[in-house]
């Protein structure tokens, strides 16, 4: 009995397959193919119009090339034309673009790609398809993996994943090469007889990328020929452990709550639980900026006060019994405000008024919180409230040495997140108030006071901060 001989797919087959095997949502429907003029986006293009799909193809000039950046567009539109593609092409000064925003070149240059990209996947509806390959995907598992990235970047890259563009916009791309190699690329656009450009700065080891491209896996191979075929299947045994450990570390996350300003509270008794503790706030905390190094740190704390750490965007405060994440924006922000007898101030989260008192209150008002009664002839109107600020300094009723407001929240136990957003009243000269804690001791109200006014504060219902 004869052997059978099984066939190899051919290019096109084995990126249909991949199409297929991953329901890309690509064969036979609209889609922006993000054209470069290089061979892997040269290649893209032609195999998903064999695969009847609807192209519009998408190129960028960012101008850092100078004659290579025109050559790249010419290049781009002529192919477009001859194969009857529609083709939009934009263009920037991406230097200057990247010097106004205060960011890195190549930054930049992203950002603008993918802005554009956005734009025409709004009018076109369509999503937008990218020629990383599988060499490509290799890459970015060796960069994961030295950068320290954990086991969400050993997965390497989606066959299909959203990115949230720099305008604000969200949109969905696709990869449909990434089980063929850049030698298969190679070999099919010989075989269609199809020219491509070159970006020189590809043949530079000046990047981190182009470094492992073009001397680190060179010398992988030397030690396995077929290093990015092991790597590619590692991927995929990475990828289904990443999702039983995503589900995992998902159960625990699921137990974040927040508080009325949005900060993320996990407490540390739904943490320990937890085979690995860490791990779980890897998962949480690196997006927000958070590295290595300090999230070992807060995993390792067994301290009762409170402790601080911050990355750009994030500040988190930890002790033995809880982690909480707070945004720096939502801790900075905020306004003052006017206010005036007979008047009131919602700030959001809650309402401060002022009001006239006509007789001296009974004792058990005095103790209330919530109220504060005071000399209206000790003050100079109008008070405004306001977050407390770095050295706020007042005189706690009942003494009669100042006290920095920090330090008679932290004796209070009053939580870090907290002590953020307290508020408090104050006139030209002094703080009148820490509101909802304690009166200033020198506009405390007497029998003898002629002039009696009665501070309060309510929390609303409001959520949204002015």
């Amino acid at each position: 009995m004869g052997q059978e001989i099984s066939r190899k797919m051919t290019f096109t087959e084995k990126v249909y397959s991949t199409i297929v095997r991953n329901s890309l949502p690509l064969a036979g429907k609209e889609v922006i193919v993000a054209l470069s003029g290089g061979a892997d986006s040269v290649a893209l293009l032609r195999v998903l119009l064999e695969l009847n799909c609807h192209c519009t193809a998408a190129h960028y000039n960012f101008h850092l090339r100078g004659k290579e950046s025109m050559r790249d567009e010419r290049f781009v539109r002529e192919l477009c034309r001859s194969l009857g593609v529609d083709v939009r092409v934009a263009e920037a000064d991406t230097v200057s673009y990247a010097a106004e925003k205060g960011v890195s070149v190549e930054m930049a240059a992203r950002d603008l790609r993918y802005d554009f990209f956005a734009s025409l996947c709004e009018e076109l509806r369509a999503p937008v398809a990218v020629a990383h390959h599988r060499d490509d995907n290799c890459e970015t598992l060796l960069l994961n993996l030295i950068r320290g990235t954990g086991l969400r970047g050993l997965c390497g890259m989606a066959y299909e994943s959203e990115r949230v563009c720099s305008c604000g916009k969200n949109i969905r791309i696709v990869r449909p090469l990434l089980d063929v190699s850049r030698e298969e690329i190679l070999e099919y656009l010989k075989s269609k007889q199809q020219s491509f450009v070159t970006d020189s700065t590809n043949l530079v080891a000046d990047v981190k990328r182009n470094k492992i491209r073009l001397e680190i896996i060179p010398q992988l191979r030397e030690i396995n020929p077929s290093v990015c075929d092991t790597l590619q299947k590692e991927i995929r045994k990475f990828s289904d452990a990443y999702n039983i450990y995503k589900d995992a570390v998902g159960k625990v996350l699921d137990e974040i709550e927040h508080n009325v300003y949005g900060d993320e509270i996990l407490y540390a008794e739904k943490l320990n639980v937890c085979v690995s503790p860490e791990i779980v706030l890897f998962e949480w905390l690196s997006p927000k900026g958070f590295n290595e190094d300090q999230i070992e740190n807060a995993s390792r704390n067994e301290r009762e006060e409170a402790r601080l750490m911050e990355s750009n965007d994030y500040i988190l405060y930890f002790n033995k019994y809880r982690y909480v994440v707070v945004r720096k924006d939502s801790a900075t922000k905020g306004n003052k405000f006017v206010l005036q007898p007979g008047c009131e101030v919602n700030t959001g989260f809650s309402v401060v008024r002022i009001a006239d008192v006509d007789k001296f209150p009974p004792k058990k008002k005095l103790t209330e919180t919530d109220l504060a009664y005071i000399d209206a002839d000790k003050v100079s109107f109008p008070l405004v409230l306001r977050r407390i600020e770095t050295g706020d300094r007042f005189v706690p009723f009942g003494m009669k040495g100042s006290k920095l407001v920090s330090d008679f929240l932290k004796d209070c136990k009053v939580p870090v997140e907290e002590r953020l957003r307290q508020l408090v009243v104050c006139d030209k000269e002094k703080i009148i108030w820490i509101v909802g804690r304690r009166v200033d001791n020198r506009v405390r109200i007497s029998q003898d006071t002629a002039n009696i006014k009665c501070m309060s504060v309510n929390a609303n219902d409001y959520q949204d901060t002015p």
